[in-house]
């Protein structure tokens, strides 16, 4: 890798953006627990995190179905508790990189001062 940043600053940086593609899909399994047939979406993190590091992409292809229940009446499969515990864990997962991020920034600020 070439440049200021390391392999850890990259992963933590894909691991963000996971966090972000993750969010819209959450938001939009709960915009949509009403609509007939949805079936939700959510993100296979790991998977798409280790996909990210070898071709230095975050791809829509992260995304997949995920149904929290068998289809109702309407073939609806989104359950409102469940997205609401994933989006509790990813706020948590999103705030842990950011904090991280901040961090080895800091860092290379400090190198770059020359501990001033």
């Amino acid at each position: 890798m070439s440049g200021i940043f390391d392999a850890t600053t990259t992963m933590i940086g894909h691991g963000l953006n996971l966090s972000l593609t993750r969010q819209n899909a959450l938001n939009a399994n709960v915009a949509n627990m009403d609509t007939p047939g949805y079936t939700p979406r959510d993100v296979d993190f790991a998977a798409a995190l280790e996909r990210a590091m070898e071709t230095n992409t975050v791809s829509a292809e992260a995304l997949i179905e995920r149904p929290d229940k068998a289809p109702g009446v309407d073939g609806n499969q989104v359950d409102l508790d469940m997205q609401m515990a994933r989006l509790s864990q990813n706020a948590t997962l999103y705030t842990a990189s950011s904090k991280a991020m901040s961090r080895k920034l800091a860092m290379l600020k400090y190198v770059i001062s020359e501990g001033a």
